[in-house]
């Protein structure tokens, strides 16, 4: 789990060289010319993507380095829209790993001479963490878009990482990397079987390198080899195809767990309904119009993120524990992504207000702070995500008087909910039409034979009507429970008030959140967020004075060293909504079971081996599931619509086999069976 940034040293060219392989990144002849010769046309680009036929095309990377050969290949697909504007292609997924991420500012440098390609600027300005696993990062560039599927980690632990539902998701391989003089680690037949199970029967690779060993290993699991021409003084490198293979090794899935794609032709503009209206619902409309949708959004209030979605500001913070548990790798990840993405939104343009100022975890007892020193001490989170801070660096940190050591987030901050979910919203009706349906329930789901689906709903004046969609999301937050099909799903629904309070000494001087059993703001429009409650199975949403007192209680408990924690006063103006989440605080992320067949599929799994097991666990076609997000949603929210809308499309997932795993909507019902409970 834990993983280092890389050593880099800079020679008197300016060319980056990592210590820890002792060779240089790129060429220090021309870095440019040798990227575009050896991978993007050797690998026949410029000529495929003239005449794609789809949205979407697949490259795979062995070394992420620099990022040069992602921002060349971007640069290319740009150049070919301009001289090609026929071509369907709108979409470049670049899936890549590196062991040892870049810092920072050593990227930047790295970069320096690059900066007129197109996305060099924005790709410099991402953050990738130390932690192993995927981190997704998008970009757009006039009507293209551009997903980055950083896998931080060993290759050949990362590379089988990788899911996807159909076909192998890679068009073309680019087969980098250290040479393997220098990283003979990485040259392994293993890595040239995870590129035949990533591959299809149209997979082009290329790679610098002509050693025999490689030649032999890519023939052997499948790929059909031929030595070209090298670049500059390299008088040979290799380039060819994928074929086919008997020993292609399988994909880590298994059956119960698979991940159904949306049933319908997708080349012409699918038309999906996302039932919702806050943060989830979206970014879930957002990563549908990106990929060509359609998109109807119905939703039973008013106007948009009238419900968890409207509180006044919202934190935005990776909950992190002692180890690496699932939840908090999911949380990280979710983080890098929804970071990139909320800067990505405002520098579109977009209109909300936010401030990336911090987030501080008060240790504020003895239990507490002794939980903090242990996930310091475990290291397994990277200090450029969050370190401790002694009393002194507290106090210069938060600008208040706050005599507590604690933990630092620096990275994260605050928005402003509604905000935020109009901006995403005005974002994806950029990309594709999108209409909203308000006051309007949905009533009934029934199912096609032509794996359409029909949505019955209930308009406010008590109109019924019937609308025929492609697939459906459900993004319906605390309403699930009360929806068709997800009654069967167990989730448990949370209370909270917050309280808007007035600017009170010290409270102008507040510079970061600071978060302890509840949570305090700075100061937005001379108020401050406070809260928040926790009432379980409580849907009444009226404000409380009650639950006022005990979140003034709750600060001045956890701060109880400060007086002016104790004085804090309220004007009455606050509001409460309903959260919803699910017993392991993981959210429901996927296909909607049919639960009563899928217990008949697998009861007594356990006793059987896997490949006796149907294959295809029985779900309700093109009907999907975000929700259970809890009180993160603007955290994961953004990454699990994306997770979402690769499953819909049968793309390549940002997240692990494990990961995916523990978001499935199914996961309950496959434990019970599991405790032999069918």
């Amino acid at each position: 789990m834990p993983q280092t940034y890389a050593k880099v040293q800079f020679n008197e060219n300016g060319t980056p060289i990592a210590e820890h392989f002792d060779d240089v990144y790129f060429s220090k002849d021309d870095a440019e010319a040798e990227t575009r010769y050896v991978f993007i046309a050797n690998n026949q680009l410029p000529e495929r993507w003239k005449n794609w036929r789809t949205r979407r095309f697949t490259i795979g990377e062995t070394g992420f380095g620099t990022g040069l050969n992602f921002l060349l290949a971007a640069q290319t697909l740009i150049e070919v829209l301009q001289q090609s504007p026929q071509t369907k292609l709108r979409h470049l997924h670049f899936v890549s790993t590196e062991k040892y991420p870049l810092p920072q500012l050593d990227w930047q440098r790295a970069l320096q001479p690059f900066r007129h390609l197109a996305l060099c600027e924005a790709l410099g300005t991402i953050k990738v963490y130390p932690v192993a696993g995927c981190q997704r990062f998008t970009f757009s560039y006039q009507e293209l878009h551009f997903t980055l599927d950083l896998w931080i980690g060993d290759v050949l632990e990362q590379l089988p990482n990788i899911q996807y539902e159909q076909a192998g998701p890679i068009d073309a391989w680019f087969l980098d990397g250290f040479a393997p003089s220098k990283n003979p680690g990485m040259w392994q037949a293993e890595l040239f079987a995870e590129m035949a199970r990533l591959s299809h029967s149209t997979t082009t690779f290329a790679t610098f390198t002509a050693a025999g060993f490689v030649k032999r290993g890519l023939q052997t699991a499948g790929f059909n080899v031929e030595k070209r021409p090298g670049f500059g003084r390299k008088r040979d490198m290799l380039a060819g195809n994928f074929s086919t293979c008997d020993t292609v090794p399988p994909m880590r899935d298994t059956p119960y767990l698979k991940r159904a794609a949306v049933k319908c032709s997708h080349s012409n503009t699918p038309n999906i309904a996302v039932i919702g209206g806050g943060i989830a619902a979206a970014c879930m409309a957002y990563a549908l119009t990106k990929r060509g949708s359609e998109v109807t959004m119905i939703t039973k209030g008013n106007a948009l993120a009238d419900a968890a979605s409207g509180n006044p500001q919202a934190a935005v913070y990776p909950q992190l524990n002692a180890q690496p548990s699932y939840l908090s790798q999911i949380q990280v990840a979710s983080f890098a992504y929804c970071k990139q993405f909320y800067i990505h939104l405002a520098q579109s343009g977009a209109n909300f207000q936010h401030d990336w100022c911090g987030v501080l975890q008060i240790g504020f007892s003895e239990t507490v702070q002794q939980r903090q020193e242990k996930l310091i001490d475990n290291e397994i989170w990277p200090n450029s995500l969050i370190y401790s801070v002694s009393q002194q660096e507290v106090a210069d940190i938060t600008g208040v008087d706050l005599p507590y050591a604690g933990l630092f987030i620096p990275d994260a901050g605050w928005l402003v909910p509604a905000e935020v979910v109009q901006a995403v919203m005005d974002a994806a009706r950029q990309l594709a039409m999108v209409n909203v349906s308000f006051n309007t329930r949905v009533i009934g789901i029934e199912h096609t034979d032509s794996d359409s689906v029909n949505v019955h709903v209930r308009t406010e004046t008590g109109d019924e009507k019937v609308q025929q969609f492609d697939a459906v999301v459900f993004a319906t937050g605390h309403s699930s429970q009360q929806l068709p099909l997800l009654d069967q799903l167990p989730m448990s629904l949370t209370r909270g008030q917050v309280e808007s309070i007035n600017s009170q000494t010290p409270l102008p001087a507040l510079r970061t959140v600071l978060c302890h059993k509840g949570y305090l703001t700075p100061a937005l429009n001379g108020r401050h967020a406070l809260g928040s409650t926790y009432v379980k199975q409580d849907t009444n949403s009226d404000y409380r004075e009650t639950e006022s007192i005990q979140n003034l209680a709750t600060q001045a408990k956890s701060m109880a060293a400060c007086d002016w924690a104790q004085t804090l006063r309220h004007d009455g103006v606050g509001r409460a909504a309903v959260r919803c989440s699910t017993p392991d605080h993981l959210p429901l992320v996927g296909a909607i079971p049919n639960c009563k067949q899928q217990q008949q599929q697998y009861n007594g799994f356990m006793e059987k081996r896997r490949r006796e097991l149907p294959q295809e666990p029985a779900v309700y076609a093109n009907t999907f599931v975000l929700t259970g997000l809890g009180s993160r949603g603007f955290t994961t929210a953004p990454l699990m619509a994306e997770v979402l809308a690769s499953q819909m499309f049968a793309e390549a997932a940002p997240l692990s086999h494990e990961l995916l795993a523990t978001i499935n909507p199914n996961r309950f019902l496959l434990r019970s069976l599991k405790r032999g409970e069918g």
